[in-house]
C-alpha cells in the first residue's frame, strides 16, 4: 500500500470514529475527536508476503465480557 491510500485510510478511520451511529467514542466526546495517533508511514516497514489457506482447526478467543467465541 503507498503512502497517499494509507493516509486516505486513517482520515476515513477518524472520520468514522467522528461521525459513524456505531463509533466506539461515546457521544459527548466525538464533536472534539481531533483523530487517532499514528506512526508516521514508514515504506521499510512495508511487506509483501505469501498468503497461505489456514487449516479447519478451531480458535478460542476470551471475548472483553468472559464469554468465549470459537472460529475457524
Amino acid at each position: 500500500m503507498d503512502t497517499s491510500t494509507l493516509l486516505d485510510q486513517r482520515r476515513a478511520k477518524d472520520e468514522a470514529f467522528a461521525t459513524h451511529p456505531q463509533s466506539p467514542l461515546p457521544h459527548h466526546l466525538r464533536h472534539d475527536f481531533g483523530g487517532l495517533r499514528y506512526f508516521e508511514p514508514n515504506p521499510d516497514l512495508v511487506f509483501t508476503v505469501p498468503v497461505e489457506p489456514a487449516d479447519d482447526s478451531e480458535v478460542r478467543v476470551e471475548t472483553s465480557d468472559g464469554q468465549e467465541r470459537i472460529y475457524r
